[in-house]
């Protein structure tokens, strides 16, 4: 890492458009932990030397004395700071790799992926081109389902080996489809014909979007079938959203914009 750790990440930070806000907290929780490394073992702050037992330290002092929103927070913002260092080349090691964070007292347990995953497996097997490709848009993007069901054809571009989704939700954006989903909506769309760029993409028999209810009742039929008991379509999103926030390439900064979140604060919760 630079000689100046906090200016050039401060640089990269603004490169990538992130919210202002969003930003400075990111580099106030920086600053926070270099003042408690410092002071903790007298050596000045060198972001290569940090090892995993010093942010164990860290973070058992910040249970004392912080809420767990406070201390995930502080924990997500070392990971980008790390993962763009690692990116950079200049750490070998990434000592927030394996490092978790802590649940609110009463708050309840994300979804479990392995549910999510035993109904798309259900669809693979069972379900028609157009239910697997809505269920394994649903797991990939964490799309809400009323942003499901607003999709047109003309919002999705697929080529040979990538594609991409415009969704027109409460916040716009892009999203960058995986394999699995690439490979579900080509298949349901060699099925479905050319469809109207300006109509849906998920057309009912009449022509019309499928409702949000339709869509509920969809993932809930192949849950029924894998015998998985009350899951509904936002346990998708909430499974997507703590893969990304959990990624250490991806962060709590880019998963909020990939899954609309206005404030990527809203997503500390997925972190553990």
């Amino acid at each position: 890492m630079a000689i100046d750790p906090l200016t050039e990440y401060q640089a990269y930070l603004k490169s990538q458009k992130i919210a202002a806000r969003t930003a400075s907290a990111y580099l106030s929780d920086l600053r926070a932990f270099i003042r408690w490394f410092e002071a903790a073992t007298g050596e000045t702050f060198d972001p290569a030397a940090i090892t995993r037992r010093e942010l164990l330290d860290w973070r058992a002092a910040l249970e004392k004395t912080s809420p767990p929103a406070t201390l995930n927070r502080r924990l997500c913002a070392l990971r980008a700071v790390y993962a763009w260092a690692g990116r950079r080349g200049l750490v070998s090691l990434d000592p927030t790799g394996q490092l978790r964070g802590v649940r609110p007292s009463g708050a309840a347990a994300s979804p479990d992926p392995a549910a999510v995953e035993a109904v798309l497996r259900q669809v693979r097997t069972d379900g028609s081109r157009r239910d697997r490709a809505l269920l394994e848009l649903l797991a990939d993007c964490g799309l809400r389902v009323a942003e499901l069901a607003g999709l047109i054809r003309g919002d999705l571009q697929l080529t040979e080996g990538s594609g991409r989704l415009k969704v027109q939700g409460k916040l716009e954006r892009g999203v960058i489809l995986g394999t699995r989903a690439r490979l579900a909506l080509r298949e349901y769309l060699e099925e479905a014909g050319d469809l109207p760029t300006e109509g849906p993409l998920f057309p009912t028999r009449r022509g019309n979007p499928m409702n949000p209810y339709a869509i509920w009742y969809t993932a809930k039929k192949y849950a029924a079938l894998a015998g998985v008991e009350a899951i509904r379509p936002r346990h998708f999103r909430a499974a997507a959203a703590h893969r990304l926030v959990n990624d250490p390439q991806v962060g709590l900064v880019r998963a909020a914009q990939a899954l609309g979140q206005a404030r990527a604060e809203t997503l500390v919760k997925y972190l553990e």
